[in-house]
């Protein structure tokens, strides 16, 4: 079964229009391991702008960079 570890939703304020932003960091977890990270930013001012991040799959049992690990951008 899939997971997603649900961490706490972080707000800050937009510098460009003094709104607020929220940003969100999650781990995916297979099981008992976690094999994908995801980070994501979106705000109702910039709606344009949809949801921007950073998907990253592989071996997250350590804080090093393993060599099986990917990461990629998507906008939504």
């Amino acid at each position: 079964m899939i997971e997603i570890e649900l961490s706490q939703t972080k707000k800050s304020i937009c510098e460009c229009c003094n709104k607020e932003t929220t940003s969100l960091t999650r781990f995916v977890h297979k099981g008992k391991e976690a094999f994908a990270i995801y980070y994501a930013v979106f705000s109702e001012s910039h709606v344009e702008d949809g949801v921007i991040g950073i998907i990253s799959l592989g071996d997250w049992e350590n804080d090093e960079v393993p060599s099986s690990r990917v990461a990629f951008a998507f906008r939504l």
